[in-house]
């Protein structure tokens, strides 16, 4: 006769249930990693797209932060919207560009900034940021995935987007 007997086949299914659940925790940092480098993305191409789209378009250009107040960890009901008004928009309202907090579940993002947004200037696109520190960076927003990982994305005096 060929094949497996239940015996061999229950054995091989231990075995493989007990290399998975070995494996498991590596995967969910990488997955947490994958969130934080997504977001990480996201806020670096919104703030460059600020300041390209101001010179480009010849308009000031504002970068919103709704739903995130300052200096208090949130995880949901947030976003961040890119657009030509100075008035401060709702999460669903129409943006140039945008970044919710529904595309990133399990993020917890803090506003450093004490403005509810930054303007970028028209003729060279540097954005309207204050207290910087001595290398010139503006702390912006913090967040992570994992508490132990906290990433700090800075604008910089000459516009320019650097995570910490």
């Amino acid at each position: 006769m060929s094949g497996f007997t239940l015996i061999e086949l229950i054995i091989t299914l231990a075995v493989m249930a007990i290399l998975m659940s070995a494996f498991a925790p590596s995967f969910s940092s990488i997955i947490e990693s994958n969130r934080e480098t997504k977001i990480q993305s996201e806020l670096g191409d919104i703030f460059n797209m600020s300041r390209n789209d101001a010179v480009t378009q010849n308009k000031l250009m504002y970068l919103h932060f709704v739903g995130l107040p300052q200096n208090s960890e949130v995880t949901q009901d947030w976003c961040v919207l890119l657009t030509t008004s100075s008035t401060t928009p709702v999460c669903d309202a129409s943006a140039v560009f945008s970044i919710r907090s529904d595309s990133h579940p399990k993020i917890t993002i803090e506003r450093t900034y004490p403005e509810t947004y930054i303007k970028f200037s028209a003729v060279n696109g540097k954005p309207t940021l204050s207290n910087f520190d001595i290398e010139g960076r503006q702390s912006v927003i913090k967040f992570y995935a994992n508490s132990a990982d906290v990433v700090e994305f800075k604008g910089t005096f000459w516009g320019r987007a650097e995570f910490m």
